[in-house]
């Protein structure tokens, strides 16, 4: 998911995924805000936020590795671990192909949301890098809202 806070995104992930989930797909989201208020807790400063706060930034980050790298498990629990997800890779089971064309997905049929601001080119980066090297295909969804009723609305809730 791509998108500034209280645009929706989480709102699209939860209604995709149980819509997938209804078609008989897997699917599980990983909220990095989830992640950040287990460690910080849900009443954080604005300035928490900012990006000249380092030790906010390292909290952001670290967070963020660590929804990646659940999300990244999943896949690969999806499968017996990773060498069963190269073994059916090998044997021809694994029926789609990885982003970019290159070669065969592992986890035909699991989809996974990692629910974050992803705003950056250099985040978006680092997670399409992440899951690319393990045969995982990334498809962003950008979610963009301009109504600040709805903006202020999501904030409230």
């Amino acid at each position: 998911m791509v998108g500034l806070p209280a645009r929706g995104k989480t709102f699209i992930a939860r209604k995709t995924a149980r819509y997938l989930s209804w078609l008989g797909h897997h699917s599980k989201i990983f909220n990095v805000g989830n992640y950040r208020r287990e460690v910080v807790g849900a009443n954080v400063s604005n300035d928490f936020f900012d990006p000249r706060n380092p030790e906010g930034a390292k909290v952001r980050e670290k967070v963020a590795e660590a929804a990646l790298m659940d999300m990244c498990r999943w896949f690969e629990e999806a499968y017996g671990g990773v060498e069963a997800a190269a073994s059916a890779s090998a044997n021809g089971s694994a029926s789609t192909t990885r982003a970019g064309g290159g070669g065969p997905s592992n986890y035909s049929g699991y989809v996974a949301f990692y629910d974050a601001t992803n705003s950056t080119v250099e985040r978006r980066k680092v997670v399409y890098d992440t899951l690319t090297k393990r045969g995982i295909e990334v498809m962003f969804i950008e979610s963009i809202c301009d109504d600040e009723d709805m903006i202020m609305n999501n904030i409230k809730e």
